[in-house]
């Protein structure tokens, strides 16, 4: 990570939550974010929270909710969300403090391990420099954008000597890339370049591009035509 925020030719491709590069920035992660990890949870939450929105009373709430001040966490375990959780019930009057018990602690997963990434960084660079950025510039600096525009792609693109960008199966090319998903087009960058993300910005790309020559063969649809081995002695 820390090479690719030094080396502007360098990603890294990793797919993460909001909350581990808000961490790493020192940035406060919201209740939204745990929607990044777990969507289950969070959406449960906002029901809890504002369960009175479906016509649930108090009285009506106490036969419908049996959760207590516990929650489960990426790992699997169950973890108290204040001490003694687990002998707490959670009821009408204390189901705010309830949600937001366990929105802070899902939040806080995986400190200790932002923490190592963080002394792992700063063997290269300063990390409190990470502060200077939001989540998303850091992210972006890092990974590069996970979207594969064709479009960029195409502007990006130069043409040997032999290839006119009108060709049919030029234009073939980019009709096949178009209708990709993004998967796919990140495996056809993986195969001609050795990444599966397009550089950031127009900076980045410098002076790199995709090249397209053409494979001359006197059989069109057959397989490349190669010389014959020397006869054996």
């Amino acid at each position: 990570m820390a090479m690719a925020l030094l080396q502007k030719e360098t990603v890294v491709s990793l797919s993460l939550c909001s909350v581990f590069w808000k961490q790493l920035v020192q940035q406060p992660a919201e209740s939204g974010d745990l929607a990044g990890f777990d969507e289950a949870v969070c959406s449960s939450l906002g029901k809890i929270e504002h369960i009175e929105d479906e016509g649930v009373d108090e009285e009506l709430f106490a036969d419908l909710i049996f959760e207590s001040f516990t929650t489960v966490l990426s790992n699997g375990t169950e973890a108290e969300v204040v001490e003694g959780g687990t002998h707490i019930d959670v009821t009408w009057h204390n189901r705010a403090a309830y949600c937001a018990a366990v929105r802070r602690a899902r939040l806080r997963e995986g400190s200790t391990q932002t923490h190592a990434v963080l002394r792992g960084i700063n063997s290269l660079l300063p990390v409190r420099l990470l502060a200077l950025f939001t989540h998303a510039e850091l992210e972006l600096m890092t990974c590069g954008t996970p979207e594969v525009d064709v479009a960029i792609l195409r502007q990006h693109t130069r043409y040997g000597v032999s290839v006119n960008p009108n060709d049919p199966h030029i234009t073939i090319l980019w009709e096949v890339l178009t209708s990709l998903s993004m998967e796919q087009r990140s495996m056809f960058l993986s195969f001609i370049w050795g990444r599966n993300r397009l550089p950031a910005t127009e900076d980045e790309w410098g002076e790199q591009c995709m090249k397209i020559h053409t494979l001359e063969n006197s059989r069109p649809g057959g397989p490349p035509e190669y010389p014959n081995p020397d006869p054996e002695p």
